[in-house]
């Protein structure tokens, strides 16, 4: 439904208003009084304004497929509401939208502000994942992290023994859902300082299809999820005539409201093994602090542009042991948790230069580190909860380092020709690889013919030099 119209007769009165104007003399046209006038057709809006529909659907069967992030997975009658609307007045505006409200697809968004102050935003966004829905399963989720076997159910070492398998098979829809908020806006403090602030949540939860192992078996299993991210932005920019520059800072935190998963072992297992546990993804943070800018020497027609992030990311989640089967002795774990920090340097700079106007320049640098300071330790390796194997391993914390040096430009030889070239240097350090180090240069030349708008002639060649360390 429409909640707002334009008058029918609006453009009639307009027309009627040009043809008096044009049908007066001079002389009285002076004397006519404008203040009482009304801009009916003028670009600035004022009040509310808003189209809204209303419908209904009707779904004849259940299907997974269909309703893979549509919202109409299952058979009914489904009403919807679509929709967008505005308010303006005295420099404020606002804005809005929905869409499928009626649906688990649903969506609304709300902005606004008052322009060269203030905005703001906010946003929620639901989508839903169907799989499957026509398949069955033997386990049965008794807690947010178990999976428990039917009682009466008769262990066989393969699937063809399972005489129990027909009378326990339960249906197991495959499907989650997504959830998203976000809100947050931007503030002028002044004509050239201006802060920012925005948050992101996305929460998932559901059921997907996990592989459980028990050595020389396996079982597929419906694994029940629930994860949570939580983001932050805050940066703070200022913007000169002749350039900008921000600081920055941006978390992700995650959080997984299960550790493990545990499970039966439907199949004939050694005494002590007749449930297996597995771990789950683990909480993580991560950290990061950045500055950019960018600034134009206009008497030299160049412009310098530069960032800096350097950011650290910790785990910290207990270690589940070894094993959950009290037949298999192990020494103790080295840690309870991994204590893992893992610290990322990026910074990058670029200059570019047009000195004359037949000839352009670039020089840009580019570092990236990557530096795993988790500590190594010795660990026992037991195999699926099954045996000890008796062999020790060692976590290998992989990091590395690399840069990328480049240099390039043109120049205008005639009007019609350009002659142009460059050079790349990118090294490599690895920790951990049997590549440690590797260095590779490169360098390229290119002529150009280009006498019209239809024809163009260009003869490149280069070469490349790659050295490594083992």
């Amino acid at each position: 439904m429409k909640i707002f119209t334009l008058p029918t007769n609006r453009f009639s009165i307009f027309a009627l208003g040009i043809a008096s104007a044009l049908s007066v003399t001079p002389t009285l046209s002076a004397e006519v009084d404008t203040s009482g006038w009304a801009c009916e057709f003028c670009p600035f809006e004022r009040g509310h304004r808003g189209h809204y529909e209303l419908g209904a659907t009707e779904v004849s069967d259940d299907s997974a497929y269909f309703g893979d992030a549509s919202g109409y997975a299952e058979e009914g009658t489904y009403l919807n509401v679509d929709g967008k609307g505005s308010y303006r007045n005295d420099g404020y505006q606002m804005r809005w939208t929905i869409e499928d409200l009626g649906l688990d697809s649903r969506f609304a968004e709300v902005s606004g502000g008052r322009q060269g102050r203030y905005d703001y935003h906010l946003a929620y966004r639901q989508i839903p994942r169907h799989i499957f829905d026509t398949t069955d399963t033997i386990f049965e989720q008794v807690s947010a992290d178990t999976l428990a076997l039917p009682s009466g159910w008769v262990t066989a070492p393969l699937t063809s023994g399972f005489t129990e398998l027909n009378s326990s098979l339960v249906s197991q829809n495959i499907e989650s859902e997504r959830k998203s908020l976000a809100f947050g806006g931007r503030y002028m403090l002044s004509d050239r300082f201006r802060i920012s602030a925005d948050f992101r949540r996305q929460k998932r939860d559901g059921t997907d299809v996990f592989a459980g192992s028990y050595f020389t078996q396996s079982s597929l299993l419906p694994r029940p999820f629930d994860y949570e991210t939580n983001e932050i932005d805050f940066d703070i920019r200022y913007a000169g005539d002749n350039g900008f520059m921000k600081l920055a800072y941006y978390a992700s935190l995650f959080d997984n409201s299960n550790t493990e998963l545990r499970w039966d072992n439907p199949f004939t297992s050694s005494p002590g093994a007749e449930q297996a546990a597995l771990a789950q993804p683990p909480d993580n943070t991560f950290h990061q602090a950045s500055l950019s800018g960018s600034y134009r020497f206009t008497p030299y027609r160049t412009v310098v542009t530069f960032s800096g992030a350097f950011g650290s990311i910790e785990q910290d989640e207990p270690f589940l042991p070894y094993t959950i089967n009290p037949n298999i002795s192990t020494a103790a774990l080295p840690q309870t948790q991994l204590d893992g920090e893992v610290e990322t340097t990026n910074l990058a700079f670029t200059l570019t230069s047009r000195p004359y106007s037949k000839m352009r320049v670039k020089l840009s640098y580019r570092y990236d580190e990557r530096d795993n300071q988790t500590s190594q330790m010795m660990w026992n390796r037991v195999i699926a909860d099954t045996f000890n194997s008796g062999e020790v391993e060692t976590n290998v914390p992989y990091s590395f380092e690399r840069s990328k040096l480049n240099l390039s430009g043109h120049f205008d030889l005639f009007k019609t020709v350009r002659i142009s070239g460059g050079y790349d240097r990118t090294t490599t350090d690895r920790d951990f690889q049997e590549v440690a180090e590797q260095t590779e240069d490169s360098g390229w030349g290119r002529v150009r013919w280009r006498p019209n708008a239809y024809i163009e002639v260009s003869a490149r060649g280069g070469a490349a030099e790659r050295d490594i360390d083992r």
